[in-house]
């Protein structure tokens, strides 16, 4: 790794660092740090000071631990441990900021101990019964379009093939040089098109979840965050859909750099458009519509004097949702953005397994060859 591929490595994972940080400012306000309170405490001092010292702690420790990344090129390394670090360095990403929340998460639980917001008002579990007959998801007909581009690949490779060298570029840095070749064989010129399939089903899937997943409606002011549910999740699952043709156009752009010659500044530049669309739309999603579309500016709605049902027993560390008694697979994450499984459902951990697998085949796997 070089320097410049370095700083744009950096330069690429700022979003995620942005996001990280203040994810507390972007949960609902009837969840803080993994715990449920009442929507009017969230304006609390005491709450406002846990959530700016997350930030500033969270912040500073991801920054550092990027910033780390600039002595990389010091040290000569081969391809399989560069691909070791990569992995461990997604892994501290994801690891540090949680072992940060958790004394956060702790202080939560004691200050709604304190001030007994669980008993203060009667708690109920809002449905509505219609709510599913609302436009909440685009159809998944638009995965047609990366279904195309996927096929086309395949087309493209297939026509190819006869006419390919005995080696062929397996390996690109950030500014499109080909840093390592292989073998022609079947198996190396087909793993971007099983990829691309694999994304394209995969974001079929998450689309199809948005629209299924648990309905959690704010019992204080249903009608409100009906609306902004519907908001957020119609806005979920254009992001599925973009993300899934951006991604699965680099990776026909990838597949040309490897059985054609077309000009590596093409695949530079399609790459940072890439990334620089899908990290600017995430953080767009988040602060303009927020976890649940907490942040949509809609009608206030009528007021209840209820709360929501405390189901805090079920959710280990306030992230993980684990309840046997419940069928969804699907339900809003509670410090985050988007949905997260139901743990206690087989189905969870294999939807959970399948992207770290292919994320780990794609790093290591063309290294055996």
């Amino acid at each position: 790794m070089s320097i410049a591929d370095a700083i744009l490595l950096i330069v690429s994972f700022l979003p995620a660092i942005i996001l990280l940080s203040v994810i507390p400012y972007l949960t609902k306000p009837t969840q803080c740090f993994g715990v449920s309170i009442p929507e009017e405490a969230s304006q609390l001092p005491v709450i406002k000071h846990l959530r700016k010292q997350y930030a500033i702690r969270a912040g500073i420790t991801t920054s550092l631990l990027l910033l780390s990344t600039l002595f990389l090129p010091f040290f000569p390394s081969s391809e399989t441990i560069m691909a070791i670090v990569i992995v461990l360095f997604g892994f501290l990403l994801i690891l540090t900021p949680f072992l940060i929340y958790l004394p956060f998460h702790k202080r939560m639980k004691q200050l709604k101990k304190e001030y007994n917001w669980k008993v203060e008002r009667k708690e109920r579990v809002i449905i509505d019964i219609k709510f599913r007959e609302n436009h909440l998801v685009y159809s998944n007909g638009w995965f047609l379009i990366p279904i195309f581009i996927s096929f086309l690949t395949i087309l493209i490779t297939i026509g190819m093939y006869p006419k390919l060298p005995d080696r062929l570029p397996a390996h690109f840095d950030l500014q499109g040089n080909v840093t390592r070749y292989t073998n022609k064989s079947i198996y190396t010129v087909s793993i971007l098109p099983i990829v691309q399939i694999f994304v394209t089903i995969l974001m079929m899937a998450v689309n199809t979840a948005i629209k299924k997943a648990k309905q959690e409606l704010n019992a204080a002011n249903p009608e409100k965050s009906k609306k902004q549910n519907i908001v957020f999740r119609r806005h979920l699952s254009l992001f599925m859909i973009g993300s899934s043709i951006l991604t699965v156009t680099l990776f026909f752009v990838i597949q040309l750099a490897v059985i054609t010659h077309i000009p590596k500044v093409a695949l530079m530049i399609t790459t940072i458009i890439v990334l620089a669309s899908q990290f600017i739309w995430i953080l767009w999603l988040a602060f303009k519509i927020g976890q649940g579309g907490s942040r949509i500016t809609t009608e206030k709605g009528e007021e209840t004097l209820w709360v929501d049902y405390d189901n805090d027993e079920y959710w280990k560390w306030g992230m993980f949702y684990f309840n046997r008694n419940d069928p969804s697979l699907f339900v809003e994450k509670r410090f985050g953005i988007g949905l997260t499984v139901n743990f206690a459902r087989p189905g969870a951990w294999v939807f959970t397994a399948l992207p770290i697998l292919l994320l780990i085949s794609l790093l290591f796997l063309p290294l055996l060859d």
